[in-house]
């Protein structure tokens, strides 16, 4: 049987033949702990093969399957990627290169930093790379050249950006003006064309600002993780703390077959959990300083596409803990819990140790 996979970019074909148990993916993962049967794999795979697989997170709880774009770290698709994609491939192709010198007079990157909603932005796009037509403008050329200068009609970049977003704004309302006036045979006059435009940029503005955050005492879980050096092995580490700062319980595990730090982290962040519902605790805090996977379970915002499957595992197990919340703080204030870590990842027999664990970092703390 044969199989194809992409890592890292290279596409790597497993031509194999699989015994008569195993016709599908989840024959190699271990049902009772939602982990590889690693054992399996390195009997059926080469080594090489084996550990890309391997390193392949495993979702706790049960995730369905989904599709990868492999050029976003995130692994979703986009325009953004998608038009990178297509430009270095243009580039490597033979071509009069009239067209790329005509795209050329546009900071494209400069897009995709606008203060407006990802339509806006992908309609921009569109106008200025004749994807779209606007009857009002013949000639697109012309248009980019405009929209040129008006990239330099500021040097700072706060204020470029600032500036070519309310242009993006008043550039949408004027194709919504057309499209309403050519589907619904509505006329709007040029001033409520130009308030339509400010009122869709001020509710932009409003919608991304955050009301301040309402702290309480509660208990606190951090998370650190420390990675081996030169290996896929990793420690993660958790200290559960309650409101007066005293530590109630900790835990450590050991990882194998890491492919990152990040999925270090993420997997730590997952046993916090995991020990937090394990305690029945209440209004718990998780405290990490990963700030990319805080701000993935905060903001829901993007990760690397290896951490998803974990960073789902989490969403789906702390609903059970309600109320929660988690915070980002600096590494330096998360040192006894990165003390811990970085003592297991010494001591095998101190990671096995559960009650040393229990006792350690209330030495650390006096």
């Amino acid at each position: 049987m044969g199989v194809e996979k992409h890592f890292e970019g290279k596409r790597v074909n497993l031509s194999v033949d699989l015994p008569p148990y195993v016709n599908r993916v989840s024959n190699l993962i271990n049902a009772e702990n939602r982990t590889w049967d690693s054992n399996l794999v390195r009997t059926i795979f080469s080594q090489e093969e084996a550990g890309e697989i391997l390193q392949l997170p495993v979702s706790s709880t049960g995730q369905e399957d989904k599709l990868i774009w492999q050029h976003s770290i995130s692994g979703g698709f986009n325009v953004k990627t998608a038009y990178h994609v297509y430009h270095s491939q243009s580039e490597r192709a033979p071509s009069s290169g009239h067209h790329l010198r005509a795209q050329a007079e546009v900071n494209w990157k400069l897009i995709w930093k606008l203060g407006v909603t990802p339509n806006v932005r992908t309609f921009v796009w569109k106008v200025l790379n004749n994807g779209l037509v606007l009857e009002l403008i013949d000639d697109h050329n012309g248009l980019r050249e405009v929209w040129g200068k008006l990239e330099n009609k500021y040097s700072e970049q706060k204020e470029k950006v600032g500036f070519l977003s309310t242009v993006s704004w008043f550039l949408w309302a004027i194709w919504r003006s057309r499209n309403a006036m050519i589907f619904r045979e509505k006329h709007d006059e040029p001033a409520e064309v130009v308030g339509n435009a400010m009122v869709l940029q001020n509710e932009f503005i409003r919608a991304g600002q955050r009301p301040p955050a309402i702290t309480r005492p509660c208990t606190t879980a951090n998370a650190p993780s420390e990675p081996s050096g030169g290996s896929s092995t990793g420690v993660g580490a958790v200290v559960v703390r309650n409101h007066r700062g005293l530590a109630i319980s900790s835990a450590t595990s050991r990882y194998f077959n890491v492919a990152s730090p990040a999925i270090l982290e993420a997997m730590a962040m997952r046993d916090a959990i995991n020990l937090a519902k394990s305690l029945q605790l209440t209004e718990v805090i998780f405290e990490g300083d990963a700030k990319v996977l805080i701000d993935a379970m905060i903001k829901n915002s993007n990760v690397d596409y290896n951490c998803d499957v974990i960073i789902q595992d989490c969403k789906v197990l702390a609903e059970t803990l309600m109320p929660h919340s988690f915070i980002f703080v600096r590494r330096v204030n998360n040192w006894v819990a990165h003390s811990l870590a970085k003592k297991a990842l010494r001591d095998n027999s101190f990671c096995c140790n559960n009650l040393a664990q229990l006792v350690w970092p209330d030495s650390r703390l006096l």
